[in-house]
């Protein structure tokens, strides 16, 4: 299954993918580049970067080529590997978890996939990790204008692997507060780690919106 999206293919695991163009609109608008829209030179790193729909709205409405989208789970990663092949923008998928731990993660089916956490252990998908220096130098990615993360609660476990910032101009980043107060496990409570973990980082912070929007989390570094 595949939808439009500002005229280029979207690959799609099931109907209950599809996003309408006002709905993706609104979500790009006023969520993930509300607060900074990356240009055509920028160099952008989405993690969790899902079937590609961002990667294709952002590549139609400002031409930035240079997209880095990384999907650990499987059918969504074919799915994306599918989108950024017949998008025609210079849009790269990589299949990795990024972790300073060198054990696999194990992931649960594709099915439920959405309503777990990257936390839990219980998964029977085996994916490879590879340290954030080894994913740099295999994109040879020497500076990232805006990063991209959005991992069902593995944010927690992601931004401390990460170590230097120095490079990293700009970070949108979805905590997870919102399925906490909805009773799905307190592991999911992640807005006050990232504030905090990000501010100690060198970074300037605030919420994206109000509400569960505030969940959404941009930062800037007050070093670049």
């Amino acid at each position: 299954m595949r939808q439009t999206v500002k005229g280029h293919k979207v690959f799609l695991k099931e109907r209950a993918d599809y996003i309408t163009p006002k709905m993706l609109d609104w979500l790009a608008n006023e969520i993930y580049f509300k607060l900074y829209l990356p240009s055509e030179s920028d160099t952008v790193v989405d993690i969790g970067a899902g079937l590609g729909h961002e990667a294709v709205w952002l590549g139609a409405t400002s031409g930035t080529q240079n997209y880095i989208g990384v999907e650990i789970q499987p059918t969504v990663y074919e799915c994306l590997c599918n989108t950024m092949h017949e998008s025609g923008f210079r849009h790269q998928a990589f299949s990795s978890a990024i972790s300073s731990d060198p054990e696999d993660v194990f992931l649960v089916s594709s099915k439920n996939y959405q309503i777990k956490s990257t936390l839990d252990t219980d998964g029977c998908v085996r994916v490879p990790t590879v340290t954030w220096r080894k994913f740099l130098d295999k994109f040879k990615i020497d500076k990232i204008d805006l990063l991209k993360i959005n991992i069902e609660g593995g944010e927690r476990f992601l931004l401390p692997s990460i170590g230097d910032y120095s490079m990293i101009r700009r970070i949108v980043v979805s905590a997870h507060d919102f399925r906490a107060n909805a009773g799905e496990g307190e592991h999911f409570r992640t807005r006050e780690f990232v504030t905090d973990f990000l501010t100690r980082s060198g970074f300037s912070t605030q919420p994206v919106g109000k509400g569960w929007l505030g969940d959404w989390i941009f930062a800037e570094n007050k070093n670049l």
